[in-house]
This record gives C-alpha cells, structure tokens and sequence, in this order.
C-alpha cells in the first residue's frame, strides 16, 4: 500500500507480532538508510498520478546490513515464462 493511502484498519500490532520471532528493524523515510534511489521511481509515477506505484511507508529488514547499500547491489529478474491466467 503506498503512502497516499492509509489502511483500513490497523494491523501493525499483529504484524509487529508476526515479524518479532524474526528480529526485523523497520527503516522509514527518516532514516539514513531508506532507499531513496531505488523507490525514486515510484515517487516519480505518483507525481504523475499513478496512485499503485507509490512508494511503501516503511519497510521491514532483517539482518544488519544498511538497507541502501543492499538495495545498491541488487539485482532482480521478476517473470515467468508459463503463467496462470491469474499471473497473466
């Protein structure tokens, strides 16, 4: 869900709850270490009225290394070569 949109209802209690067992950190815009490059595009498209491409609120990390410099060197290939009619 993207920043212009709150949610319904209130479920950060039981994501909290969920997300413990695992030591996550939550990294926010504020931080230092937000990935503002890699969420660039997706400010950009909202400025441009594409309201399902808004950057996230927060996002949850495991591990400690700073979440930019992971994004840094990243690489994803996301597709299939045989999807459901759903997945199409």
């Amino acid at each position: 869900m993207g920043r212009d949109t709150a949610p319904a209802e209130d479920i950060s209690s039981n994501d909290l709850a969920t997300a413990t067992p695992l030591s996550p950190r939550l990294v926010t815009p504020d931080d230092d270490e937000w990935p503002t490059a890699a969420v660039s595009s997706m400010e950009k498209a909202t400025a441009e009225g594409g309201a399902d491409l808004a950057p996230p609120w927060a996002l949850w990390v495991r591990g400690s290394v700073c979440l930019n410099r992971a994004v840094a060197r990243a690489v994803a290939i996301v597709g299939a070569l045989d999807p459901t009619p759903y997945g199409a």
